[in-house]
Parts: C-alpha cells; structure tokens; sequence
C-alpha cells in the first residue's frame, strides 16, 4: 500500500507539469524581463476588437521572443461588443535581447497606433 502511495504521488507531482507563465498587464508597459530559453511569458491587455483594433506584435520587435498560438480575446461581459482583454504568449527561442513591442491599432488603417505597449527582453540560454 505504501508503494502505491508513492508512486502515486510521483503521478500527482508529475502532472502539475511546468509552472504558469508570468503574466504581463498594462502596469508593466516598459519594465524589464531577464528570461531563459523556453521560458513562456503572458501578455494581458485590455482591448475591444469590436471596435476594430486589436494589439499585434510590432515588425521592430525583438527576435528572441516568438507568439504561441493565437491571441486569446476574453470579453468583460455579456453584452455584444463589450470590452475585455487579449492574452498573447510569447516563448523565449534564442539568447539575446531587445523589446517586444505591441502596438494598439486598426489593421488596415495607416494611421500611428493609438496606444504602444512595451517590455525590454533579455533571454539568457
């Protein structure tokens, strides 16, 4: 019965797998992340796309850094068109540094992005 207990416990601790990921808001726009290779970060920031903007990741971000899936919208209500937040995870690839900029914009328009968010990377391997 107490080798069943054990490995049952391996099980249980095997399973809780890898920690979250850190997660990011709109409060830690400009802050400074020391990462390590593999290492997963979040990224939640309030946004409305039935508005028609969305955040999307800047083309001068930094190449250390690469989305896992897709943008995640989560609305802050039942009523259609309400606001709520977008979650963007982002894994670390390579060593280096630079900033993940996101940038608060309509696709299709060519007008400067109405907000910027950003958070100076640095991946050590």
């Amino acid at each position: 019965m107490r080798a069943l207990s054990i490995v049952l416990l391996m099980l249980l601790v095997s399973a809780c797998g890898e920690a979250d990921p850190k997660t990011f808001t709109e409060l830690d726009d400009g802050h400074a992340v020391d990462m390590a290779t593999g290492e997963v970060i979040e990224v939640t920031l309030p946004a409305n796309p039935a508005t028609g903007f969305t955040w999307e990741v800047s083309p001068v971000s930094t190449r250390c850094l690469e989305m896992v899936g897709e943008p995640d919208f989560t609305p802050m209500g039942a009523l259609i068109g309400a606001g709520g937040v977008l979650k963007m995870e982002f894994e670390a690839i390579e060593s280096g540094s630079g900033v993940l900029e996101l940038v608060y914009q309509r696709p299709w328009e060519t007008q400067p992005p109405e907000d910027t968010y950003r958070l100076r990377i640095d991946v050590s391997s």
